[in-house]
This record gives C-alpha cells, sequence and structure tokens, in this order.
C-alpha cells in the first residue's frame, strides 16, 4: 500500500502485520498533533492540526519510529514522549 507524497515520490502508508492464521492486516501510519493530541492519517495528507493549527509530526521526534497508534501519548519502540521538542 503506497501513497502519494506532493512531489511525486511514494512513501508507504501504512505496514502489513501477520494473523498468524496464513493473514495480514493493513496498519494505517498517522500524523499527530504534539500540542493537543488530534491526529489524522498519513494518506489524508494534512500537514497542521485542525483543532489548534500546530504543525503535525508523522515520526517520533527522538527515534524516528512512524506513528502508527493515533491516541498514543508515548513512543512504543523508545518510550519517549510524543511532543514539542
Amino acid at each position: 500500500m503506497k501513497s502519494r507524497t506532493k512531489i511525486g515520490r511514494t512513501e508507504p502508508a501504512g505496514k502489513l502485520l501477520s494473523t498468524g492464521v496464513g493473514g495480514t492486516v493493513a496498519i494505517e501510519r498517522y500524523r499527530l498533533c504534539s500540542s493537543c493530541g488530534n491526529f489524522s492519517t498519513l494518506v489524508e495528507n494534512q500537514q497542521y492540526c485542525i483543532s489548534c493549527g500546530s504543525k503535525l509530526i508523522e515520526t517520533c521526534q527522538h527515534c524516528r519510529e512512524p506513528i502508527y497508534y493515533p491516541t498514543a501519548k508515548f513512543c512504543p519502540s523508545c518510550g519517549e514522549k510524543y511532543g514539542k521538542e
């Protein structure tokens, strides 16, 4: 599954997770507002929060892991809090 960026490159819109029963499910990627916690899917291509106007982030600012859990307050890979540096 791919999504197009504004300049024509393609990037992964999500990842596939094995169900262990011979199937897979797609996991969506998200952009997160580190100010108010609002989020949008990566494929919506929003750059700024529609609630407070802050720039949305799509990766952890500490380890650069993509955001797969839109309501998370902490990165599941490195444990750092999502938020402004």
